[in-house]
């Protein structure tokens, strides 16, 4: 575990969102960014599994996160989230996003952030391939930790921008997941300013998903359109885009919801305020005040975990 430092929680809000002008006026990476963030995050409510290995790369590595029950308010879920960063395929760390476990362990679910290969040293199916790794991973340390124990897991996908993209495939085609050998059900997605409609004419894209015969392979929407909705009818789907978004345009997730519906899956639709990044800090509880992103979240989840069996009790790997 971590020992950062924290500030006290009435200095938070105030102070971050000078922090935020601050950036916004004279610069800031990612990177550095997400560290801000993460650092006035609080990590005492959850125990932390990091850099558990999932395949012999070094980029094949992931942190799991479990609720401590005697630190929130409410019971441990019979959930755990699988939360995909985006980055154009090119950049990202699972470490920026320990924010996204703060906020989700609080309200009492698991949650596990890979890391995966990057573009140039992977394309197309390889991004899906090491996320349904990793789960498969999980599932087998589990399994060897709860000696006996044959309740079936269950898994919401959760993803930001490419991350979005990425398990958006993986809800839609759960081929690469039988072949990794999940064995976790798969009750929800949530996708959080997504491309779903991929433009394979732009270089940025192109590059990235080379020689693609059929966009059936690498476009959700289109994907969608062919799923049986006898194979996802007890899954439920939220997608959330910020309005003010420039850098995925939010006709992404409104076709994709369209096509969801289409095929008889239960989707939810929200356009928030924000930017595309703007939706995906909000989660972070010292920035639930930017939009309704948090609380339509845990919405969501209250409601899956409410149709699904009892509680299991989950130790760390």
């Amino acid at each position: 575990m971590n020992n950062r430092h924290h500030f006290p929680f009435r200095f938070t809000a105030k102070c971050f969102l000078a922090l935020i002008i601050i950036f916004i006026c004279f610069g800031c990476t990612a990177d550095n960014y997400l560290k801000a963030l993460n650092s006035i995050t609080s990590d005492n409510h959850y125990l932390k599994s990091e850099d558990l290995i999932y395949g012999s790369n070094h980029r094949q590595k992931m942190d799991y996160y479990i609720p401590k029950l005697d630190e929130i308010k409410t019971k441990q879920s019979n959930l755990t989230i699988v939360f995909v960063f985006g980055g154009a395929w090119r950049s990202g760390s699972k470490d920026q996003y320990e924010f996204i476990a703060s906020a989700l362990t609080r309200e009492g679910h698991r949650v596990l952030i890979p890391n995966y290969r990057l573009y140039p040293e992977a394309t197309l199916t390889m991004f899906q391939t090491d996320i349904a790794n990793a789960i498969a991973a999980l599932d087998r340390t589990l399994n060897e930790s709860q000696t006996g124990s044959t309740e079936q897991r269950s898994i919401v996908l959760m993803g930001h921008s490419s991350g979005a993209h990425q398990v958006a495939l993986l809800f839609a085609d759960k081929s690469h997941l039988r072949n990794a050998g999940v064995q976790s059900k798969i009750v929800g997605l949530i996708g959080l300013s997504g491309p779903y409609d991929l433009p394979l004419e732009l270089e940025e894209v192109s590059t990235v998903f080379p020689n693609v015969q059929d966009e059936l392979q690498v476009n959700p929407v289109l994907r969608a359109k062919h799923i049986s909705a006898n194979a996802y009818s007890s899954a439920s789907v939220l997608l959330m885009h910020g309005t003010n978004d420039e850098r995925v345009l939010p006709f992404h997730t409104t076709r994709f919801a369209e096509a969801l519906k289409n095929a008889g899956i239960k989707t939810q639709v929200h356009l928030l305020d924000g930017s595309h990044a703007g939706v995906v800090i909000s989660m972070a509880p010292s920035l639930h005040f930017l939009n309704d992103a948090s609380t339509t979240v845990n919405t969501f989840l209250d409601s899956i975990v409410a149709s699904l069996p009892a509680t299991v009790t989950t130790k760390m790997p």
